[in-house]
């Protein structure tokens, strides 16, 4: 039984020169003087061979009539994807997230399933790391997470074999036949996206003449930075610690959403970041945000179900409370926006566009620099993955943080994910080096806005405590709810 992989297998044909469409993950480990290599090497081989999502590549359709099928690795071997090295003891965190982003700018081998996995000693204090290496057809940043989380100690996740899988090794004729199928299926298909997009759009300007309404983000709208240029080959990773709780503590004082106040933490890095290189655009800049479509039943499948958002940054505001409450509008009338347009509108046309068009668009797009031509699509990628519920162990060794790292765009050289796991948030910033020289500073500036935020937070918050603690029940009461900052 053969399946078409579609949208999954679109986005290898983004990769370009200089564009390597990979998702990874890193899990620093505690150290554990008793853990011997060999050990954790074998237990690793263990570990992949349970998971058929990594066994599993993709096998070209003759005459590329039709994206890619997913086929079982009949060679696969765990050895030709899992590669251990040494860095010099006692290298930082900040080196390491260097030397990662170096690793993940190099093609993976396309004749075997698309992932490598890494395992890197030497870390100060020694410390190891485990770095899941994914190309974002095999997974997006949510599936990856949970294929990630597979690796760890704990009783297997389920997961689902909604992959595209194809049991036997398949035949041309049936490739072929499975190819022609769904190129006949495509124009029903292709109507009935633009049909519904179009719906959506329409909607979309009719509510945006309400001039009470709070727009959301459009692509072609916003200023050029120095990172919205053609890029080049050359990566630079940083990484960023902050809390989880004392997010959601930001978030229940001033009633926004979690994924508020990492905008508002991004805003204001990049606020900094850009004032430093006397770049800072009068206009706000413009985030893209992967938003994940997977419905309640579809959590288990390891396949890519992403869609964009477009969200303001408002980093044309000084003040970091009023940035928050523009954000919030903001992001609320994005959302709105986004859902009416149609969620899968986006990736639907992805999915329908043929596989030697969509390839050579890309290529062309790269080779001419058109990216350094025009005013920018959008400014960076923001993205915010969910991780595991409670801290990790590998072989009784604790991941005390984790983070992802997302794939650099052409003409946005910036990436921000973020990643949880337990009360950590891991936050990682990846960029094109030339473009964003000095990344370390801004995944300083990140933490410092994280600061600066929790202290506003808790201010308010004791302010209003005391407001109410000394106003009577009734009378005054009203007063000093009236001062609670929910942006509504």
């Amino acid at each position: 039984m053969e399946k078409m992989s579609g949208m999954d297998a679109s986005f290898l044909h983004l990769d370009t020169e200089h564009v390597q469409m990979h998702v990874s993950f890193l899990a620093l480990l505690e150290p554990d003087p008793s853990i011997r290599f060999e050990a954790l090497s074998r237990e690793l081989v263990e570990r992949v061979c349970r998971i058929p999502a990594l066994s599993r590549k993709l096998a070209p359709v003759p005459l590329d009539i039709h994206h890619p099928a997913w086929v079982e690795d009949t060679d696969f071997d765990p050895i030709h994807h899992i590669r251990a090295i040494r860095l010099r003891d006692g290298t930082t965190k900040a080196e390491l997230a260097t030397f990662l982003a170096k690793i993940n700018a190099q093609p993976i081998d396309r004749s075997r399933p698309l992932w490598e996995l890494w395992v890197i000693e030497g870390i100060e204090d020694g410390r190891m790391a485990l770095f899941l290496k994914l190309h974002h057809a095999l997974a997006d940043g949510v599936a990856g997470s949970r294929l990630f989380t597979l690796l760890f100690d704990g009783p297997p996740a389920e997961l689902s074999d909604e992959l595209g899988i194809v049991v036997e090794p398949p035949k041309k004729l049936a490739l072929v036949r499975e190819g022609l199928a769904a190129r006949l299926r495509q124009p029903l298909e292709v109507f009935s996206v633009l049909k519904r997009a179009g719906k959506g759009l329409h909607a979309i300007v009719t509510k945006r003449r309400d001039p009470a309404w709070e727009r959301g983000g459009t692509p072609m709208l916003c200023p050029r930075t120095p990172f919205n240029a053609a890029i080049g080959s050359e990566r630079d990773s940083a990484i960023a610690v902050t809390s989880l709780s004392a997010i959601r503590e930001i978030r229940s004082v001033f009633g926004v959403t979690v994924n508020d106040v990492l905008l508002a933490l991004a805003s204001a890095s990049l606020r900094e970041y850009l004032s430093e290189k006397d770049a800072l655009p009068e206009e706000s800049l413009l985030s893209v945000c992967p938003v994940s479509i997977r419905e309640a039943q579809q959590s288990f499948e390891v396949n890519n179900r992403v869609s964009a958002m477009f969200a303001k940054l408002y980093t044309d505001l000084d003040d970091p409370m009023a940035r928050l409450k523009a954000i919030h509008r903001g992001t609320r009338a994005s959302k709105w926006e986004h859902q009416t347009f149609g969620r899968e509108s986006l990736s639907g046309l992805a999915e329908l566009t043929s596989v030697s068009t969509l390839g050579l668009i890309a290529k062309l797009y790269t080779k001419t620099r058109m990216a350094s031509r025009h005013r920018p699509f959008h400014n960076l990628v923001i993205s915010n993955i969910p991780g595991p519920k409670e801290q990790l162990r590998f072989m009784g060794m604790l991941a005390e943080s984790m983070h992802a790292m997302g794939p650099v765009m052409e003409g946005a050289g910036l990436n921000i994910t973020v990643l949880s796991s337990g009360d950590t948030l891991g936050v990682c910033f990846h960029a094109d080096a030339v473009l964003v020289p000095d990344l370390r500073r801004l995944a300083a500036h990140f933490e410092e806005a994280f600061e600066e935020l929790l202290r506003i937070a808790r201010r308010e918050r004791t302010l209003l405590a005391a407001i109410e603690l000394a106003s009577p029940e009734g009378g005054e009461s009203g007063a000093a709810n009236a001062m609670v900052p929910k942006f509504a």
